[in-house]
């Protein structure tokens, strides 16, 4: 019975580490903003699996997860790649990092798998957030129509119906 919360709380794990990740890029820490987005990847990766072996899957966490998605693979590297590069547009830099999470709440709504194929339609926010984080801190003094076009075209992925492959850890 207690091991039905085990997935719930990777979840919470994976949300925090998103919200972390806002604080620290609100305090100029980008590279500990990078590792907990990365992190709370690591963490939703598990969640998941773990709760089909636990036979522990809810409708309830999977609402869970998906809001904690958008936090930690939406929200969080938008902030991140306004900080670093949007801010000094004003209102126009704000309007383009909400760009990317509105797309991501799009993917999520849709959440799209090809069951039994290994296959997702367009990209999964959890790659795309973590993708997005590292260009955002890698393209420091780069101009800044490079981190912008590569958001918009994690954006564009994440919309896309692009089939993807399942990414898979080893047991």
């Amino acid at each position: 019975m207690a091991s039905r919360w085990v997935p719930n709380v990777l979840t919470a794990t994976s949300l925090v580490a998103g919200v972390l990740a806002i604080i620290f890029t609100a305090r100029g820490r980008w590279a500990l903003a990078v590792a907990l987005i990365v992190g709370a990847a690591l963490f939703d990766s598990l969640n998941g699996r773990i709760a089909r072996r636990l036979n522990a899957v809810r409708v309830r966490g999977r609402d869970i997860d998906i809001m904690g998605d958008l936090i930690s693979f939406g929200v969080a590297p938008a902030a991140l790649l306004y900080a670093i590069h949007l801010a000094p547009f004003g209102w126009w830099g704000c309007l383009a990092a909400a760009v990317f999470p509105v797309c991501g709440v799009f993917r999520l709504a849709r959440l799209t798998t090809l069951n039994g194929r290994g296959l997702h339609l367009g990209l999964p926010p959890t790659v795309a957030g973590p993708v997005l984080a590292v260009v955002s801190v890698l393209a420091q003094g780069v101009p800044v129509l490079l981190p912008i076009m590569a958001m918009l075209a994690l954006s564009g992925l994440m919309l896309s119906r692009f089939k993807v492959p399942k990414l898979r850890l080893r047991r």
